[in-house]
């Protein structure tokens, strides 16, 4: 039994993330993390405010680049997850 009368539960599993990234210092993720940041920055001033006056092709085009920027920080977010 460990401290405080809880009991051990021996070493824990180690994930293997390198399908995310390499380690956190991985040159991948930041610039995953930088490419986020000037995307949502980019996707902001195109179209914040302006989604009502889109046409349905706009919006389907800024629906994808959205989903882009989603799927890169779905990475990011599930790489930090595992490895937390």
């Amino acid at each position: 039994m460990g401290m405080g009368g809880e009991r051990s539960l021996g070493p824990l599993p180690e994930w293997d993330l390198s399908d995310f990234y390499e380690s956190p210092e991985a040159p991948e993720l930041a610039a995953d993390l930088e490419a986020a940041m000037i995307e949502a920055k980019r996707f902001h001033v195109a179209h914040a405010g302006c989604v009502a006056e889109m046409t349905g092709e706009e919006l389907g085009t800024a629906g994808g680049v959205y989903e882009d920027i989603q799927e890169r920080l779905s990475r990011v977010v599930s790489y930090a997850t595992l490895l937390y």
